[in-house]
């Protein structure tokens, strides 16, 4: 490929990457809104221990049937209107609704007559009455299933017309309802409960607005859906599966979190959610431009040039990843107390808090290369390896848990999760191997000691700051906290990638130029 045809094909990627990016750091920084007003308003509660333990499996199946639906539907959506015209592509959207509300309205059901049971196997250390609280909003919770299924299949079709920003940005809208409910209602079970709820109405809304812009025609009559619309539901299978089991990986932290001291719970799951929006906001942006371009040289048998991209890929996130971890390495601490110091949150819990995310931002380019490896085997439609991977996932992660558990507590949550990255990673590369061959050359050994040098440059600057910088400022107001850390990122972050273009490190200025050039010219 020459450079001409490489900067234009990165073009459009870069674009596409940029549109994901754009809607999906309104959703995460809205997480970190939501998780901000929790944290000041209940604490490491009972309550707020209770809801984490009713809301995380309605939200594991809502995050499975998004990751999901986009894989198998939009290419169904895209192949029918290409073959058959947009009448038989709006017919499949009509009877896709129909299942999906026949199929949760019977899954709300039995998890509703159930309840008591599932939130005991998933959290059995909740003392009697937070147990209590939690299986009675669970019960409530249960039908927000119905509406997530129109929420998935919406932003499915919504991606298959392009429109990319819409279904990314989803997550702001109900978050920002989530906030201001929270915000305005005194702290209670029930203000919890509203608040959720009107996550799910808030997003059925936004997408169906933009949904019946599209004008689709629901023409059919019958109430049977075509042979046609089971084969797609047939494909859910794999996808499911793997997805599901991966996102299992939580239910499993609430497991453990549950048998350590009250609270606990909680701080996993406020630095749970720092760590896996950063995870999600880069996987996905990466996962959304790399798809694609990935099927397309797939489809296309160019072998050679998808090596090129995997590569170019892994060095996009090692660049991206790794000073993000460095960074959190050195300001947990700072991060923890301005997003969660005050209100409800005790000093304790603070320190506890700042560890646990250091430990988790250890392996974030671990986590952020799944995503990666999850597009590589579905661009060649390895869906069983998909499978294996999360398997092993989830595998690795309750055994390292049951292993650490009580000697480390709950340190051991972030160290599973690393653990259990590394041995997928280990299971991909080996898998990769076998399908592309030898996908890494010289360069990337050139790339990584270029990048480790840098490193080694941002290392010094944020040791100098913090030494430096943080006995003038005292930090003893938020404002001062936040100018603290916008300054030392900054500073740390200019170092890193002034020493890469000092090295003459290709990736930082290509990428720099192709967005010069290309996207804002």
């Amino acid at each position: 490929m020459g450079e001409t045809e490489k900067i234009y094909s990165l073009r459009d990627y870069t674009r596409s990457s940029l549109v994901v990016f754009a809607g999906l750091i309104l959703s995460q920084f809205s997480e970190f809104g939501k998780d901000i007003f929790m944290a000041w308003k209940y604490g490491a509660s009972m309550i707020s221990d209770s809801f984490f333990s009713a809301y995380t499996p309605v939200f594991l199946i809502y995050s499975t049937l998004l990751l999901a639906c986009p894989i198998v539907l939009v290419p169904a959506f895209i192949k029918l209107k290409e073959q058959a015209g947009q009448k038989t592509e709006d017919s499949l959207l009509g009877e896709l609704i129909l299942i999906f509300t026949l199929v949760f309205l019977g899954i709300a059901f039995l998890l509703f007559i159930f309840g008591d049971k599932i939130i005991g196997a998933i959290t059995p250390g909740l003392c009697v009455q937070a147990h209590t609280l939690s299986t009675a909003l669970f019960r409530k919770l249960v039908w927000l299933l119905i509406p997530s299924g129109f929420i998935a299949i919406f932003a499915a079709y919504l991606r298959s017309r392009n429109k990319l920003f819409i279904p990314s940005s989803l997550k702001c809208i109900g978050n920002m309802c989530f906030i201001a409910l929270v915000f305005c209602f005194a702290a209670s079970s029930k203000a919890l409960f509203t608040a959720a709820i009107s996550i799910y109405i808030a997003q059925s809304l936004y997408l169906a607005v933009f949904v019946f812009k599209t004008k689709p025609r629901f023409s059919r009559t019958t109430l049977v859906p075509s042979k046609k619309t089971w084969q797609v539901v047939a494909l859910f299978a794999f996808p499911i599966a793997s997805i599901f089991l991966s996102q299992l990986v939580i239910l499993s932290e609430r497991f453990f979190s549950s048998l350590l001291d009250p609270g606990s719970l909680s701080i996993v799951a406020y630095t749970g959610r720092i760590y896996t929006g950063i995870v999600n906001l880069l996987g996905g942006t990466m996962m959304g431009a790399a798809l694609p371009a990935l099927s397309r040289l797939v489809n296309k048998n160019r072998l050679s040039e998808t090596k090129q991209n995997v590569q170019w890929n892994i060095k996009m996130l090692a660049m991206v990843c790794l000073p993000i971890s460095l960074f959190f390495l050195f300001m947990s601490d700072a991060m923890v107390h301005l997003l969660f110091n005050g209100g409800a949150f005790t000093f304790q819990q603070l320190d506890i808090s700042s560890n646990v995310l250091r430990y988790y931002f250890a392996g974030l380019l671990f986590g952020a290369l799944m995503p990666l490896s999850t597009a590589i085997f579905s661009a060649f439609h390895s869906y069983k390896i998909i499978l294996c991977n999360s398997v092993l996932f989830l595998g690795t992660n309750l055994l390292v848990n049951a292993l650490l558990i009580h000697g480390n507590g709950i340190i051991a949550l972030p160290l599973a999760r690393i653990a259990a990255n590394l041995v997928i990673l280990c299971f991909s590369f080996y898998m990769i191997r076998r399908t592309l061959g030898s996908f890494l050359d010289r360069t990337i050994g050139v790339f990584f000691i270029k990048m480790g040098v840098a490193l080694v440059v941002m290392i010094l600057v944020l040791s100098f700051i913090k030494t430096g910088l943080s006995p003038i400022l005292f930090l003893e107001s938020k404002t001062r906290e936040l100018i603290f850390i916008i300054i030392t990122g900054f500073v740390s972050f200019t170092g890193f990638f002034t020493a890469c273009l000092i090295l003459k490190m290709e990736e930082p200025l290509f990428f720099y130029t192709t967005l010069k050039q290309r996207i804002f010219a």
